[in-house]
């Protein structure tokens, strides 16, 4: 991966040593500026730089390597200038936004794709550039499955696989929201039990070993309806339990990622 180099000349500081954090080696330094780069291994992830002259330290995190997805928001679909799709009458639009590990003045170009065949989206052919938001379309609440990769100065990162729960529509698909659910069961992950009432285990399928090796992630996170984190949980072997007796009674939206496969569901606790 190239050098960053970050400049600290805005803080009216000349320091006269650098410390980074571990995940990071210094290339070069002057009083004002330093160049970094990503220790051997590290893809991505956040990192500190500490500027220091005599007993003044002055502390700058900064994002470093590939960026990736972390989370959904849904937004209103009117306030996202794209294209509309064409859809099938009655159809809803749906306006979903895309947050990263960086903020879009880092981004250079995201890229989507298409994996699921139900739905229809205002990114068929990338015009968008580094816009992190989509316009989606779907006659009935269900998931819908996509990728997307970024670009940034150290390049394109890998695809991530996406899973969202669609529940905006007035109709279920058919076989979503028939009977009672005891829990989720995708090519990726298991999740159980739904509802929850104590704890809710989250299982990476068909992996071999139980525990993670070297470099793997795997997180889990719940949001509630105003999208506040209520648990976020990361795990060292193949399945995480969360505890959720203690959370108020209602529907959360769960959010999975495991290296580059990020699923999401909206659960029901009670």
């Amino acid at each position: 991966m190239p050098t960053e180099v970050y400049s600290f000349a805005n803080c009216k500081f000349n320091a006269t040593s650098w410390q980074v954090s571990g995940n990071l080696i210094k290339v070069w330094s002057n009083s004002t500026h330093i160049g970094v780069k990503p220790r051997s291994g590290v893809t991505f992830g956040a990192a500190m730089i500490t500027a220091k002259n005599g007993n003044n330290i002055i502390k700058k995190q900064v994002n470093v390597g590939y960026h990736l997805f972390t989370n959904i928001t849904e937004i209103p679909s009117s306030s996202i200038n794209h294209i509309l799709p064409i859809a099938p009458g009655g159809a809803t639009d749906i306006g979903l936004k895309l947050n990263f590990n960086a903020s879009n003045t880092e981004i250079e170009k995201i890229e989507w794709q298409k994996v699921g065949s139900n739905f229809v989206w205002s990114q068929d052919n990338n015009l968008y550039g580094n816009d992190n938001r989509v316009i989606i379309s779907k006659s009935c609440n269900g998931p819908i499955q996509f990728k997307v990769r970024v670009k940034n100065s150290c390049g394109w990162s890998n695809w991530q696989d996406i899973t969202y729960n669609i529940t905006s529509c007035s109709t279920n698909c058919s076989g979503v929201g028939s009977g009672t659910t005891t829990g989720v069961n995708s090519t990726n992950f298991e999740v159980f039990p739904v509802p929850s009432t104590i704890n809710l285990t989250v299982k990476i399928k068909n992996q071999s070993s139980a525990i993670l090796q070297n470099g793997e992630f795997f997180m889990v996170t719940l949001y509630n309806k105003v999208f506040r984190i209520t648990r976020e949980v990361n795990g060292i072997a193949n399945s995480i339990t969360v505890p959720t007796s203690d959370l108020p009674t209602g529907l959360y939206i769960l959010t999975i990622q495991y290296n580059s496969i990020y699923e999401s569901y909206t659960i029901a606790i009670d």
